[in-house]
């Protein structure tokens, strides 16, 4: 039901960004995950990092599991979740060298009230060179 949505939406829209809430292997039903929808849909996967301690297990997992899949890996987003994390810097860096994709964005801590200026901000550190490559390369 999902990936027929999706190919209608596709159907009528320039472009069609699916969120996969949850991870890349949340399950959807008995039998099928998050993966399985991606794939099946055959979009570029974009993998969103929430830089906190841990992040660097997770993200090169998540990535591992995305390309043994066969999934169109096109590039991740750092996502500044812990404001206080002692080594962001050094654990995008690492990200950078190991996920062999591009860094598409980096979305700060937002300790903003105003949902307008949150937006704002969080767009900022989105580069739209990067990500339209990244997507055409798909």
């Amino acid at each position: 039901l999902l990936a027929e949505r999706h190919r209608q939406l596709a159907g009528k829209a320039d472009i069609v960004i699916s969120e996969g809430a949850g991870g890349w292997l949340v399950p959807l039903s008995e039998t099928e995950n998050m993966a399985d929808l991606a794939v099946r849909i055959g979009d570029p996967v974009i993998l969103v990092v929430a830089m906190r301690l841990g992040c660097l297990n997770h993200a090169l997992l998540t990535a591992e599991s995305i390309r043994a899949r066969g999934a169109n890996f096109a590039g991740w987003v750092a996502n500044r979740v812990d404001p206080e994390m002692p080594v962001f810097e050094e654990n995008m860096e690492s990200l950078d060298a190991r996920l062999g994709v591009p860094r598409l964005a980096t979305v700060p801590w937002l300790d903003e009230p105003d949902p307008e200026r949150k937006i704002s901000r969080a767009i900022t550190g989105l580069n739209l060179d990067l990500v339209t490559q990244a997507l055409a390369r798909a």
